[in-house]
């Protein structure tokens, strides 16, 4: 099963209306874009441009919404976390792990077209917004009458709930299968790591933080596809962390990668001579730059580093588990506890032990340590892996006999992954059995059940019994809406 978008991000939304900051507006005022009725909207519904507002699509679950064009549907208590409790909207709904596919659409065209349209659902009205790129920070909202707003197009899309959402196509379009990548004109950047969240997620106990200094248009990424990728099939991905540049996906991933149909991208230029700030900004970074362009299976994201990109790979495992169900550190390793190095020695902690929620999520998230007695880093990363799992994390050990400071072997590598994704795996055929029993009892009467054939979607989406309860709940004869 796909599950969906889940950083919690609450920043606030400021209007830039006809060059002018509003500060910021007010319902019923002339220049508020997000007003219906002079007053509050009912719903907020986000389609891809040319999609009618249709509100019954808003109770359909993902697949067949997204299917018919619809990104977002705001009501109740998401519509009122985005538009806040006064007279503004002020707050951004914060997604859940397991909410419905959320994710942040990238710009639709060098030429300036529709990235999507945002319709404000009064008491008796229907107020239509164009959303058009505006440069690369910035969203212009496009009302059929007034003046046109500015908005910050990363909180914009928070705000409604896209995250790093894919709006492409459900084909195959020939994609290149592996090449180097710009992040400009991507989604944008959902994870900013500046000093505050730093400090918050990893290093609460530094006397000093800095931030990370990289603009998203300076940014550039590797990417490879797997050998059979389908967008019909999300795969999943991994964040490959490296210790140095030039960067490509280590051939020793390749197999790994087709069999288990997963995308792998990281930075270029994000190597060991990097602050770790930035390399960490660069993870992220990478992470929304694949979930923003192709379909990706969000039950299956790991953090994969070799050396001093093992460091990384953990830093962001333990520091974003919203994201990240996984990670594999090569020959290196990071705790949040200090081991015993020798007489009057210890390797140093390099991040803070997590709390409440984040270790609740971690003691769910696979770490799969590779190294062997001829890597210069065996005894730190034995015994670091040893410290974290008596701390009841889930932490295991390949240890291989004649391993040095090197990539595993394509065969130890998809070992070690096998492990790493054994939990969605399982979770996947579960939800795969269960769809196929509603794709069952939707099959056994004629026409078939409308609910069973939604109930099948809604249990595994994007798998194979979704895509055939989907042709047979297109076939209905009804109103329905397109693919």
């Amino acid at each position: 099963m796909i599950p969906i978008a889940r950083a919690r991000l609450i920043p606030r939304i400021t209007a830039l209306c006809a060059g002018v900051w509003l500060a910021p507006p007010h319902y019923g005022a002339a220049a508020n874009p997000f007003a219906v009725d002079g007053g509050r909207p009912a719903r907020i519904t986000v389609t891809i441009p040319g999609v009618a507002p249709d509100p019954a699509l808003g109770d359909l679950p993902e697949m067949p919404r997204r299917l018919a064009g619809v990104l977002a549907v705001l009501v109740d208590e998401p519509l009122r976390e985005a538009l806040g409790s006064g007279a503004t909207p002020t707050r951004l709904a914060p997604p859940t792990r397991h909410a419905p596919l959320t994710r942040g659409a990238p710009p639709a065209s060098a030429e300036g077209g529709s990235l999507f349209e945002v319709h404000l659902h009064g008491r008796g009205a229907v107020s239509t917004l164009e959303a058009r790129p505006s440069g690369e920070e910035r969203i212009e909202l496009r009302p059929a009458q007034g003046s046109a707003a500015l908005v910050h197009a990363d909180q914009f899309r928070r705000a409604l709930g896209l995250g790093a959402l894919y709006t492409g196509s459900f084909q195959d379009e020939d994609t290149p299968r592996e090449r180097v990548l710009p992040l400009s004109g991507a989604a944008g950047r959902l994870w900013t790591v500046d000093s505050r969240v730093l400090r918050a997620r990893l290093f609460r106990s530094a006397p000093t933080v800095d931030s990370a200094h990289i603009a998203p248009a300076g940014a550039r990424f590797a990417f490879r596809l797997p050998r059979d990728f389908d967008p019909r099939s999300p795969p999943g991905l991994i964040v490959w962390c490296s210790p140095a540049d030039p960067w490509s996906v280590p051939d020793e991933m390749h197999r790994a990668l087709d069999a288990h149909n997963l995308i792998a991208i990281g930075a270029l230029d994000a190597g060991n001579e990097r602050p770790v700030p930035d390399r960490v900004q660069l993870a992220l970074d990478a992470a929304t730059t694949a979930m923003s362009r192709w379909p990706i299976d969000l039950d299956r994201v790991y953090a994969v580093g070799m050396s001093g990109g093992a460091k990384i790979a953990l830093l962001v495992w333990a520091g974003w588990p919203e994201v990240f169900d996984g990670a594999m550190p090569i020959v290196a390793m990071a705790s949040f506890r200090a081991e015993p190095a020798g007489p009057g020695q210890a390797y140093p902690a390099l991040f803070s032990k997590p709390t409440g929620a984040t270790m609740r999520l971690l003691k769910e998230r696979r770490v799969a340590a590779v190294t062997g007695p001829p890597d210069f880093n065996y005894d730190s990363v034995v015994k670091m892996a040893a410290g974290l799992a008596r701390e009841g994390l889930p932490v295991r050990l390949f240890d291989h006999p004649d391993m040095g400071h090197t990539m595993p072997t394509p065969a130890r590598f998809d070992e070690a992954l096998r492990w790493i994704d054994e939990p969605a795996q399982s979770r996947r055929a579960e939800s795969i059995a269960a769809a196929q029993s509603a794709l069952e009892a939707a099959r056994a009467v004629t026409p078939p059940d409308r609910a069973a054939l939604l109930r099948a979607m809604e249990l595994a989406p994007w798998t194979a019994p979704a895509w055939e309860a989907w042709e047979l709940f297109s076939a209905l004869p009804r109103d329905r809406p397109a693919p």
